[in-house]
């Protein structure tokens, strides 16, 4: 339409990745909208050319009141046909309409950054009904990566510039933690990690962990520095060993992990949290005492693999005992 001399008006939320890329298609000839009010402050060069697209996750309610205003100040205006907008957004907003007027309270499963999952917890909210989103075990990838770091820095001592790097990323996790863990007072003040955190987490403890226990400068066995990550290691290898035994490509997304074993048997996202990070921290302080000791990486790295290979029983062996624990509670 860009190239008939159309303008176009985008119906969306600002910030979002699917409208800052469409709208950088044709930032000269775009206009972005978001409310009914912000209809009356556009200012287009032709009102005889103008389009209207919307982002993809938008319900028909989420555009209908919008349209409408576009329409009233538009006549000519050229609206998206009723087959573009995503009825599984829609039908999944009617469901928790639905939901609201039978349930006490609402959980919505999906990432802080997700437009869906925000606007259906607004809309049960909106319905009178409690609403919280939730993704995962809040803190989890930060806590393990702090303990890994800072059992780095305790082996590498405070001189090595490795253990230098470990202790400035551990500062800025314990800023993160202290804003992201979910408590009453900063329950409306959330970040959100993702793949992307965890990633340049994953990187930053093997680049420090290689820094550490290579070369000219090596200060630490890199046997020792496996116990500070056990745990991601473990789940890492877990799930792609059940995936590849399932006939799955390791690489597909799962909810095959520790936490989600552990959630599924009923256990919090605190508690949860609780029993990882405190395996991770065992792990750890086994790795540091072997270190003080001098035991033999041979040694280490036997009672490493076999505790790997154990690791799925003894989440599994915590899962069934705690839900055993709820049941007669």
């Amino acid at each position: 339409m860009v190239s008939e001399g159309f303008e176009i008006i985008m119906i969306g939320h600002a910030g979002h990745v699917e409208v800052e890329g469409t709208m950088g298609q044709a930032p000269d000839s775009m206009h972005l909208v978001e409310t009914v009010e912000d209809v009356a402050t556009i200012a287009v060069r032709n009102e005889e050319r103008l389009g209207c697209v919307t982002q993809t996750t938008l319900s028909v309610d989420d555009t209908r009141d919008v349209m409408k205003a576009l329409a009233a100040r538009f006549p000519k205006i050229v609206l998206p046909k009723r087959d573009d907008i995503c009825y599984a957004t829609q039908n999944r907003q009617d469901a928790v309409k639905e939901l609201a007027a039978r349930c006490d309270l609402i959980l919505v499963v999906g990432s802080p950054n997700s437009s869906n999952s925000n606007r259906l917890k607004e809309i049960a909210i909106k319905s009178g009904t409690p609403a919280y989103l939730i993704d995962g075990a809040d803190g989890l990838a930060g806590s393990l990566a702090l303990i890994a770091l800072l059992s780095v820095a305790a082996v590498a001592g405070v001189e090595n510039v490795g253990s230098a790097m470990a202790m400035t990323v551990s500062g800025a996790i314990v800023g993160f933690l202290i804003f992201n863990f979910p408590t009453p007072w900063n329950r409306k003040a959330r970040t959100f990690m993702g793949d992307a955190g965890s990633t340049l987490l994953g990187f930053t403890i093997v680049w420090v962990t290689l820094g550490v226990s290579q070369g000219s400068e090596r200060v630490v066995s890199p046997v020792v520095c496996l116990w500070f990550a056990s745990i991601p290691i473990y789940d890492l290898l877990t799930c792609f060993v059940q995936r590849v035994l399932s006939g799955r490509s390791p690489f597909e997304p799962g909810r095959d992990h520790f936490h989600h074993k552990l959630e599924r048997a009923g256990i919090g996202v605190r508690e949860t949290l609780g029993i990882l990070t405190g395996l991770q921290a065992i792990y750890a302080m086994i790795g540091i005492a072997a270190h003080s000791a001098g035991i033999p990486d041979v040694f280490m790295f036997a009672a490493w693999s076999v505790l790997g290979l154990t690791q799925h029983l003894i989440i599994v062996s915590i899962s069934r005992f705690r839900a055993r624990s709820l049941s007669s509670e």
